[in-house]
């Protein structure tokens, strides 16, 4: 199955969520059969067998896709380290901001005779 990928999309009618596994072999398209996802009891032993087994040569690529795909589905970000990046940036730009435009940092206290803002003083 090398190639596996997958595809995840609501449905516009009913509102569910669609999974799709497939890959392709050449101009042919294979794709999962459908599953019911049957609930059982877990035994005394505590043993859960895995819902689906990806064999380790597709594994990478599949998770790949499947995160591709959550993304596209409107799920949460892939990576959580991109967003922090990103904010920690955005607040570095801030500081350069304030430092340039001569305003106060979060940390220091307004230079003196500085206007109050607007809304009265601040009430930290």
């Amino acid at each position: 199955m090398k190639g596996l990928r997958a595809r995840i999309w609501k449905d516009p009618v009913s509102g569910d969520l669609r999974l799709l596994f497939y890959y392709d072999v050449g101009r042919i398209t294979y794709y999962a059969r459908t599953v019911d996802l049957e609930m059982r009891p877990v035994s005394e032993l505590g043993l859960i067998p895995p819902t689906l087994t990806i064999q380790r040569v597709d594994a990478e690529g599949f998770l790949e896709s499947l995160g591709a795909a959550i993304d596209g589905a409107g799920g949460p970000p892939r990576s959580w380290d991109l967003l922090v990046g990103k904010l920690e940036a955005t607040k570095a730009h801030l500081r350069d901001l304030r430092h340039l435009l001569k305003l106060p940092s979060e940390s220091s206290p307004p230079a003196e005779g500085a206007a109050e803002p607007k809304g009265g003083p601040n009430p930290k």
